[in-house]
């Protein structure tokens, strides 16, 4: 489909694969801010309630952190 659309490309830092993620507005928001400053959880729901009501904001926080982990896209020291 034609449109716009954002995918981030890193390096998983052990296997060295290369990872493709597809990303929401929202969570290319969360990741520009991650990228100035470590940011906690209610900073990042912050960051997705600009863009979803709240009922949805816990869903997506969970959503997002399972698949940026699972690919090493974000890690905690």
């Amino acid at each position: 489909d034609k449109g716009v659309y954002f995918v981030s490309l890193h390096r998983h830092p052990k296997s060295g694969s290369v990872q493709f993620t597809n990303l929401s507005v929202p969570y290319v928001d969360v990741l520009e801010n991650l990228s100035e400053t470590p940011l906690s959880e209610n900073e990042i729901k912050t960051i997705l309630n600009k863009y979803a009501p709240e009922e949805f904001v816990a869903t997506a926080f969970e959503k997002f952190m399972h698949q940026a982990l699972d690919t090493k896209l974000i890690f905690v020291d």
